[in-house]
């Protein structure tokens, strides 16, 4: 089956994580768009303009049959994975029960394609190897049990009714607004994470947008039709390396705090005897101490499937993404964060750092993934510094790519002429210390570090990508050159270093704006930024 200009398309369950994603995915695609959602209110504010909403419940016939009317293509994510249920025999109702209604109703309409999303952890704990898709199933608890039982109705109907059904087994998915992701970042920051048994379970993520990817793939493709696929990422790790990525994205050191695997059975056996969080526990256990780990084979041969967002770059973007929805619910960091930062005098700054009274500094706050375009600010700097011969290029940040980045800056001779000063708690100051900023973001442009920036009155040279535009305004209070040109970026880099008159004119517009306008921009913007 071959999309159509645009396809009349219902999604179910599309107020979730992975929901939400595939929704914002299809309606940029140009198709018409149904959400079936148990609330109107939360639909409405996060879900983009354009989609239809309809409410009603997974479990009701008449509300299954009513939004399904008119649909050519169905994906069904709805299930109980975000719901609290009490029982079993919750997770039955929405995902069995949900999944037949589901499936007649489409029937009924005689749609063209419907995509069943369950779940690759049906194969339970695969040990030192993989589990692909005839490897046997191993549910560990009531929810994967009642998964397994709604994919196998699912594919009955391919049998006995011929329904156009394939099914997807999605691994552990990441990525921006995912909030078990966030809870992960958070504990990790705080230094609280707690991990149970060896530290050698391995986990195999699979980044959001690889998803959307591989369940559009599977919509498209007639001989996908009442089979399943493993979608997966590019990679598998084990929990100890996976929370020594995010700590390097985060920049923080990495949490080592761990604990026996039967102690933790001891106290999940406590709470399920005497308490109310055995299952949520009991989960989390199978999580730190089991390995889930599969071969994507299938979904490469069959569907053309290519997951390419490695757990490095992932996490990175994800961070990122965490720290501009932090910036536009907190409406002011800046002011929060100078309470709790004690601005060090900038000549204490250059002698740290071995700087000159007459050097120039340009500086850039950054993480160390591909989407933050470090390496296109570094391929410039060879070029200032034979203009400029007093600029020097004082970089803040960690992440994944440092040992590339460092690499670079000796490979292209500029080793004596840059800092990687690493992460720093007191970013205001070594800001405040800098006559240029930089920011070379390819993406996910509504960047903290810009607008950290001008909140520290230093101009700014940012790329021209999504929300820097609104913050950054060119030839007022920072010049915008093309992302990933570093030759265009070097030519603003020089005309600012060299135009002390420029340098001050964009100071004086950025202070005389207000230093911490630029957060009242953005947080002016959360429906722009929720979508981006």
């Amino acid at each position: 089956m071959k999309w159509s200009g645009m396809d009349r398309i219902l999604v179910t369950g599309g107020t979730s994580f992975s929901g939400l994603h595939l929704v914002r995915s299809l309606v940029r695609d140009g198709h018409a768009v149904r959400v079936m959602t148990r609330s109107l209110e939360r639909a409405r504010a996060m879900l983009p303009a354009e989609c239809e909403i309809v409410c009603g419940e997974i479990t009701e016939r008449g509300d299954v049959e009513h939004a399904m009317r008119g649909r050519e293509v169905v994906y069904h994510l709805a299930d109980s994975a975000g719901e609290r249920v009490a029982h079993a025999r919750d997770h039955w109702h929405i995902n069995v029960q949900g999944t037949r209604l589901v499936m007649q109703a489409a029937m009924d309409e005689k749609v063209r394609r419907i995509v069943h999303c369950g779940t690759a952890r049906v194969h339970g704990d695969t040990g030192p190897g993989s589990a692909n898709e005839e490897s046997a199933f191993r549910p560990a608890n009531a929810y994967e049990l009642s998964k397994l039982q709604a994919e196998r109705l699912a594919l009955l109907f391919v049998r006995e009714c011929a329904l156009p059904v394939v099914v997807a087994r999605p691994t552990w998915t990441y990525g921006a607004d995912d909030r078990r992701f966030r809870r992960m970042m958070s504990s990790v920051r705080r230094g609280h994470v707690v991990i149970p048994g060896t530290r050698t379970a391995r986990v195999h993520p699979i980044h959001v947008e690889d998803l959307v990817r591989g369940l559009k793939l599977l919509a498209t493709r007639d001989d996908a039709i009442g089979e399943s696929f493993i979608l997966g990422g590019p990679e598998h790790l084990s929990l100890d390396e996976l929370i020594t990525v995010i700590a390097r994205a985060i920049g923080v050191t990495r949490p080592q705090v761990h604990i026996p695997e039967l102690s933790t059975r001891m106290l999940v056996w406590a709470s399920e005897r005497f308490g109310s969080f055995g299952g949520s526990m009991r989960g989390r256990l199978e999580f730190f101490t089991k390995s889930h780990v599969f071969d994507i084979g299938k979904a490469a041969r069959v569907l053309g499937f290519n997951p390419l967002v490695a757990v490095s770059e992932g996490v990175g973007r994800t961070v990122l993404w965490e720290e501009r929805v932090a910036l536009v619910r907190s409406k002011n960091p800046a002011r929060r964060r100078s309470g709790e930062v004690v601005a060090r005098p900038s000549g204490a700054l250059r002698k740290r750092y071995g700087l000159s009274d007459d050097a120039l500094i340009v500086g850039a706050v950054t993480r160390f993934f591909p989407v933050a375009g470090t390496r296109y600010l570094l391929d410039a700097f060879p070029r200032v510094r034979a203009a400029v011969p007093s600029a020097r290029l004082l970089v803040v940040g960690e992440g994944a790519e440092r040992e590339a980045l460092e690499k670079q800056a000796r490979r292209l001779g500029i080793t004596p002429f840059v800092i990687f000063a690493g992460m720093r708690e007191d970013i205001a100051a070594h800001l405040r210390l800098c006559d240029l900023a930089v920011v070379s973001a390819t993406d996910d442009g509504l960047s903290l570090a810009a607008v950290e920036a001008l909140s520290a009155g230093v101009p700014l040279v940012a790329t021209r990508v999504g929300g820097l535009s609104s913050v950054v305004r060119d030839g007022e209070n920072g010049i915008l050159v093309p992302p990933g040109d570093s030759d265009a970026m070097a030519s603003a880099i020089i005309r600012v270093l060299r135009n002390p008159v420029l340098r001050g004119e964009l100071a004086a517009r950025i202070n005389a704006a207000g230093r911490g306008s630029a957060f009242g921009q953005i947080a002016d913007l959360p429906a722009r930024a929720a979508n981006a």
